[in-house]
């Protein structure tokens, strides 16, 4: 997270209640390698759990922080593996006026071994 404070091109935006930090929300902006767009990613979003309502905000300010360093996009993720939470999120999402963008697939590496004439 300290990365997240330090760099100019992220954020680590902080839901306070009454002064104390009830949420957060990590950005960082990159470029897409095939075109000149600046997108605005969401590395990390957490809430308690009592406090959720508040999330718009964190996500409304985070679009904001977005278009003021010019970007085009605004991106966030929904993990199976961070939480159980995955269909949920992408229902707020849509909500959020979010629309989905790609689909990402994950192996978990354990002992198993990739055959050598299968890599290319």
């Amino acid at each position: 997270m300290r990365e997240l404070i330090k760099d100019g091109d992220k954020e680590l935006l902080v839901l306070l209640e009454k002064d104390v930090p009830v949420g957060i929300l990590g950005l960082y902006t990159y470029q897409l390698p095939v075109s000149e767009q600046l997108i605005c990613s969401e590395h990390l979003w957490f809430v308690l759990p009592e406090y959720r309502r508040g999330s718009y905000l964190l996500v409304k300010t985070a679009q904001i922080w977005a278009k003021e360093r010019g970007c085009t996009h605004y991106q966030s993720s929904a993990s199976h593996l961070s939480s159980d939470m995955h269909d949920k999120l992408c229902k707020i999402y849509e909500r959020f006026g979010m629309r989905p963008f790609e689909t990402i697939y994950i192996k978990e590496l354990k002992d198993d071994r990739v055959p050598r004439e299968d890599v290319r």
